[in-house]
C-alpha cells in the first residue's frame, strides 16, 4: 500500500481514521489531518485502498495554465 501524503491544506501529517457505524451496519476507512487547527479529511470508503487513493490525489494546477504562461518557461 502507498504512503499517506501530508495534508494538502496545512502540510501536517495525516493518519487513518477507522470508524464503525453500528446503526447503519457500515464500517469505513478515512484519512484525516492530525492538526487540530486544520481538521481536513478525505472521503469514507469501505476499502482502505480507495480511501488512500482519494486522499493522495492532488490537482496539478499547471495542467490548466498555458505553457507560455508557466513560470518554468523561458
Amino acid at each position: 500500500m502507498s504512503e499517506i501524503k501530508p495534508c494538502p491544506f496545512c502540510g501536517c501529517k495525516a493518519d487513518w481514521v477507522n470508524q464503525q457505524f453500528k446503526e447503519f451496519n457500515f464500517g469505513g476507512h478515512q484519512i484525516a489531518c492530525i492538526n487540530p487547527a486544520c481538521q481536513a479529511s478525505g472521503r469514507y470508503s469501505g476499502q482502505q485502498e480507495k480511501a488512500l487513493k482519494a486522499w493522495n490525489q492532488r490537482v496539478n494546477h499547471e495542467a490548466n495554465i498555458p505553457a507560455s504562461q508557466r513560470s518554468n518557461q523561458k
